[in-house]
């Protein structure tokens, strides 16, 4: 049986009795329940090993990542060196075997010393809701503002 075929059955067997249950029905309660259990602890030996299996899929993640990024470091290294070597022999461009190499003039690149002097109009202001700020307002029984809603939502607590 399926987990939630085991629980429907307990369902009906429940609403079966009105008054006192009989041994029968008291026994194939039992019966349900037992197998309940064992289904639900099948369910969580296999999500502890979905979870194992993310765990390993994320380290293996983070060392192909850490490999990326030095790869990557190490290329622009590369072009920062070659770009430093051009420029101090004055060469502007070469053509390689293989691949073409020119120094160029980038885009404007603005540096800000101090955002605090800068005049509104160079300024963006992003509006973000506080929401532990609303939930502390919920929590000392102020009204909310219109649109907002604070659940609690059960969860399962696996351990």
């Amino acid at each position: 049986m399926k987990l939630y075929e085991i629980s429907e059955a307990i369902f009906c067997l429940l609403g079966e009795t009105e008054e006192e249950m009989t041994d029968e029905q008291a026994a194939a309660l039992a019966a349900l329940e037992m197998a309940f259990e064992q289904k639900a602890d099948s369910i969580l030996k296999y999500r502890q090993s979905l979870v194992a299996e993310a765990a390993a899929s994320k380290a293996e993640e983070d060392r192909l990542a850490a490999r990326r990024r030095a790869l990557t470091k190490k290329a622009d290294w590369l072009a920062d060196y070659l770009l430093s070597e051009m420029s101090g022999l004055g060469i502007k461009k070469i053509a390689a075997s293989v691949h073409k190499a020119a120094i160029c003039i980038g885009p404007p690149k603005v540096s800000i010393e101090d955002v605090g002097t800068l005049p509104d109009e160079f300024v963006r202001i992003v509006r973000e809701p506080d929401r532990n700020a609303l939930k502390e307002a919920a929590k000392a029984g102020r009204a909310l503002p219109p649109g907002v809603t604070i659940a609690q939502e059960p969860y399962l607590k696996i351990s």
